[in-house]
């Protein structure tokens, strides 16, 4: 494989309003050493360059070498340290003969870079940038995100990790006499091995170690790291993962195996523009069927059996990963993988290493909800009011309750997948425990039935609270939501309710009066399904079948796909739908029980594809991306 570094450290400058630098040339020459040696980076030895105090010229000629001279490049990494600044709305490098009154002739602009990978088309590309001002270079990444040059450009990877924002100064560590830059030190502690990203995969991606370096960076120091940088194309290859402890896939991501003009090259090709559209978003808000529907689009077009559906979105992952964590979203990462999951579902039987990717994916979707449910409980749950909206109003009245189940869903799941795969919960089972116990506490008026995409998050809440001994909340929160629903006459809210209905749902259920509105309503639902299997599991049939008469002719159901590996299409078309009424057939708790073991349950056994653990981990998840499906196999708490 072709991987060629260029380092660049200028600690000396001609010009008097660039003063003179200590750690730029050590910070050159330590990440040149570091990625060159075979246990760390696995760089050219011989090819790539480490330039000190260059003038302009010498900084031309050896990317112009570089990137010309050595023929197709699976990897290219830029790495400067020196003074950066930012005007007129570029980003320029400076190097030793450089004038700040005349930058565009005399400094690297960052734009220029950017071309002259565009031109080259190295198949992944990284630039970590150790200069003040350095989050400015994002003003000139409009010259990779031209429509032009998105679609028609080789170069589908690129990752950029400046280590301070746009209006700050890059800070140098003096302590214990090693000189050099905050931000360099700190990347070259996870190149090394010293500190964990991740253990799941063997090799590291720029923009997952810029993520927690940046975390810890903003923790101790008074600069803030940007990283920024899309993978459309395989696995991410800067650098040896030393922590790395899983098994190494049987084939290789590395981009050489998916070229632009075949295959999934000439799909990202054409998807470009729409991967880069929703991965910018991401920093705003998670729109996973969005998400969900590009991702499935790219692997969609690919023939099964070449296992780019499973290179495609391992590599593409940890890129959306990163992004997402800088929106406000607590839960943004853990959806994004999710959604990756549920993508890649689809494939676990055709493609041969999906069953490996997938399991990769839930080990880091189990990490990331660790993180989130320790900030939610610290944070959103410390404060009075945490888990409402920020524009708040109206929309609450709808969307929280929805938010409550959904957030206990979430935790649900994350018990009931990591006991599944044999994960330890001891800390997980202490902070599910907190959180159940401040939302009953402090928001149960909010606790109420409202929509039926809150089926399948409150049958995975009930199953993990029978796994953790929880009943007398698992008997308060079935409580709140039939007592809702009964009051409702069990018109909740269609699972695809359109945004601008909302309103007028709200005011149909204040008067209890759907007419000339039954469009609106779930019928049939998943809902009284959900609220029966957990009536069961918890013994509360007597306290639920005296108020089953106020629920008379109501419809519900149940749908069973044929095979649960549809949980990761958008329309299951194959499967059987149970349908029920109550007051027909259905009287008491225990005749839907009885349906449930005799009809069901020998339904949801034909499925072989669930005697995979993965598989099943990977529908819950699902589950939680498509709430119109329910994980009825994952409630295991049902006596005959």
């Amino acid at each position: 494989m072709n991987r060629l570094l260029l380092c660049i450290g200028c600690n000396e400058y001609h010009s008097s309003n660039l003063p003179a630098l200590n750690g730029a040339i050590p910070d050159a020459q330590g990440i040149y050493t570091l990625l060159v040696d075979p246990q760390y980076g696995e760089y050219h030895s011989t090819n790539s360059i480490l330039i000190r105090n260059p003038n302009i010229s010498d900084v031309s000629a050896a990317l112009r070498k570089i990137l010309f001279q050595y023929g197709d490049i699976d990897v290219f990494s830029l790495f400067f340290a020196g003074h950066g600044v930012a005007k007129d709305g570029a980003y320029y490098l400076c190097v030793k003969d450089s004038e700040i009154n005349s930058l565009s002739m005399s400094a690297l602009a960052t734009a220029d870079i950017f071309k002259a990978i565009n031109e080259a088309k190295p198949k992944q590309s990284n630039i970590i940038i150790d200069a003040c001002e350095s989050g400015a270079v994002v003003s000139d990444i409009g010259s990779l995100l031209k429509p032009e040059i998105i679609g028609g450009a080789n170069t589908p990877a690129i990752t950029i990790f400046a280590t301070s924002a746009s209006n700050q100064l890059a800070l140098e560590n003096t302590s214990g006499g090693t000189l050099g830059g905050v931000g360099t030190k700190e990347l070259m502690s996870y190149i090394r091995g010293e500190k964990i990203v991740q253990n799941t995969r063997p090799y590291l991606d720029l923009s997952e170690i810029g993520r927690v370096a940046s975390l810890s960076i903003e923790n101790n120091k008074s600069q803030s790291p940007n990283v920024w940088g899309l993978n459309l194309c395989g696995e991410a290859l800067f650098t040896k993962n030393l922590n790395f402890t899983g098994d190494t896939l049987n084939f290789s991501f590395a981009l050489t195996k998916t070229p632009a003009q075949s295959g999934i090259g000439q799909i990202i090709q054409e998807k470009a523009a729409s991967l880069w559209g929703v991965y910018a978003e991401l920093s705003k808000r998670t729109d996973n069927e969005k998400l969900f529907e590009v991702l499935n689009d790219v692997c969609g077009k690919v023939a099964s059996g070449s296992n780019y559906a499973s290179s495609f979105i391992s590599g593409i992952a940890p890129n959306l990963v990163s992004e997402a964590t800088k929106s406000n979203d607590l839960f943004s990462a853990n959806q994004v993988l999710a959604v990756c999951i549920s993508v890649l579902l689809a494939y676990s039987e055709k493609e041969p290493e999906a069953n490996k990717v997938i399991n990769l994916l839930i080990s880091e979707w189990l990490v990331e909800n660790r993180r989130s449910f320790t900030k939610l409980n610290e944070i959103s749950l410390a404060t009075p009011y945490g888990l409402l909206s920020e524009s708040g109003g109206l929309s609450d009245l709808y969307y929280l309750p929805i938010r409550i189940s959904k957030i206990l869903g979430w935790l649900g799941a994350h018990i009931i997948i990591s006991q599944s795969l044999g994960i330890s919960t001891g800390s997980d089972t202490i902070i599910a425990k907190e959180i159940i116990d401040k939302i009953l506490n402090e928001y149960a008026p909010s606790i109420v039935a409202m929509s039926d995409i809150q089926s399948p998050y409150i049958s995975l809440i009930y199953e993990a609270c029978r796994r953790l001994e929880l009943k007398e909340q698992a008997e308060l929160h079935i409580g709140l939501m039939f007592n809702s629903f009964v009051e409702h006459g069990g018109k909740i809210a269609s699972a695809d309710i359109e945004a601008k209905r909302i309103l007028q749902y709200l005011l149909c259920r204040d008067i209890r009066d759907f007419s000339g509105f039954y469009s609106l309503v779930a019928n049939p639902s998943n809902f009284l399904s959900t609220l029966f299997l957990g009536t069961k599991t918890f013994g509360l049939e007597e306290v639920v079948d005296p108020y089953m008469r106020k629920l008379d002719h109501l419809h519900f159901n149940l749908f069973v796909p044929r095979n649960h590996r549809d949980f990761g299409i958008d329309v299951i078309r194959e499967g059987m739908n149970f349908s029920f009424q109550v007051g027909h057939e259905i009287f008491t708790v225990a005749d839907f029980i009885s349906a449930y073991n005799s009809r069901i349950n020998p339904e949801i056994a034909k499925d072989t594809s669930l005697n995979s653990p993965i598989i099943r981990a990977a529908c819950i998840i699902a589950s939680m991306i498509f709430p119109d499906r329910v994980a009825w196999f994952s409630l295991e708490g049902l006596d005959s």
